[in-house]
């Protein structure tokens, strides 16, 4: 017959505990996955202000909402920015 391993509540906690820990999100995170903001008039990565609660972001240059958002490497790929 077959040797089986009886599960207690031990190892079921174990391995739950195990399934649902979430790394650790400096583990995760790098400079390409940081959220940058792009003025697409100024044409430079800037620190946008937000508007009241809409998802609106002003350049603090030139004051204008044409803002793109994103993460450093896909906003550097897609406007080809040098880094």
């Amino acid at each position: 017959m077959e040797q089986t391993e009886q599960l207690t509540d031990e190892t079921i906690q174990n391995a739950i505990r195990k399934v649902t820990e979430k790394p650790a999100p400096e583990a995760i995170k790098t400079d390409n996955q940081a959220i940058v903001f792009y003025c697409k008039d100024c044409k430079e990565l800037v620190s946008a202000k937000k508007q009241g609660k809409s998802l609106t972001f002003t350049c603090p240059q030139c004051s204008r909402n044409n803002i793109a958002i994103g993460t450093q490497k896909s906003i550097e790929s897609y406007y080809h920015l040098d880094k």
